[in-house]
């Protein structure tokens, strides 16, 4: 794909977005995201939304 995957358009949504919307719709109650790469891009989008997130400041050591 060679883009950013949580961002990639899927319908009216971000596919971060409607990934969090299932989990919902399916009844978890806490949905918390971890971000890394990119985590300035995404961060907004989680918040507009109120999702919890987690930084992970060390997301470079588990990529191969």
């Amino acid at each position: 794909m060679k883009r950013f995957k949580p961002l990639l358009p899927l319908g009216s949504m971000t596919l971060i977005e409607r990934c969090v919307a299932l989990f919902r719709e399916a009844g978890v109650d806490i949905v918390r995201v971890v971000v890394g790469h990119r985590a300035e891009e995404v961060i907004p989008l989680l918040e507009c939304r109120r999702v919890p997130w987690t930084l992970n400041t060390r997301f470079s050591d588990c990529l191969l």
